[in-house]
């Protein structure tokens, strides 16, 4: 969740909207107008909002291959904007299967519009923001709904060869102790008859004692 504050830093608007200097402010969310004229408005604050927008989206913070905050903001009062990278290229595992991506950005450019009439009031942002969130709520119960009535996946087909021949027709045996359902009667046979300390199962190489049917399970405590 995003939480816009003033951070200490907020003024009251008077009757001339004006700021006796700009050179305090920094410019990486500024309005043009405040830059260039220290003219500050509800207009300026939604300017400021798409810029937070911009790093929801790209995790990045506004204007971060320059230090220069003269040259920020001559890049901001000549008109020019952040750069938006390419839906491929946002960060965020779910980003490019937001159905909201395209009106979300079409809100943030509005708020950056260079005349200050222009960009969106405080209201109007919020009911379009509300839309999306519904509509990304929408979309992710859809998806939730899919899944769930989606058929279950087969269950993993259980071991049937042997491990030692490789026979896939013959009758499996359980080898005790350790459980394993892993060899045919025949293989089991001479796998007994080896010397005490080479009797091991093909699958987790522990020394076998003796077999099972193969419907026989084990069960440790």
């Amino acid at each position: 969740m995003a939480t816009v504050a003033d951070f200490n830093l907020a003024k009251e608007l008077s009757s001339s909207n004006q700021l006796s200097t700009a050179l305090d402010l920094n410019p990486r969310w500024q309005a043009p107008e405040v830059l260039a004229e220290g003219r500050f408005s509800a207009a300026s604050d939604i300017f400021a909002f798409g810029t937070v927008m911009w790093e929801l989206l790209t995790w990045r913070l506004p204007w971060d291959t320059t230090t220069m905050t003269w040259q920020i903001a001559a890049h901001v009062v000549q008109g020019q904007r952040l750069e938006v990278p390419p839906p491929e290229a946002l960060p965020g595992t779910d980003t490019q299967e937001f159905t909201g991506l395209k009106q979300y950005l079409s809100l943030m450019w509005a708020c950056w519009e260079q005349d200050p009439s222009a960009r969106p009031a405080c209201a109007g942002v919020v009911q379009q923001l509300k839309a999306l969130a519904e509509g990304l709520a929408a979309s992710q119960a859809a998806k939730a709904a899919a899944a769930a009535s989606a058929p279950a996946p087969p269950p993993p087909t259980a071991q049937r060869e042997c491990r030692i021949c490789l026979d896939s027709s013959a009758e499996l045996l359980v080898l005790v102790p350790c459980g394993h359902r892993a060899a045919c009667f025949e293989c089991t046979e001479l796998l007994l008859a080896r010397p005490e300390g080479r009797r091991m199962c093909p699958i987790c190489r522990a020394q076998i004692t003796t077999s099972a049917p193969g419907s026989f399970r084990i069960f440790s405590c």
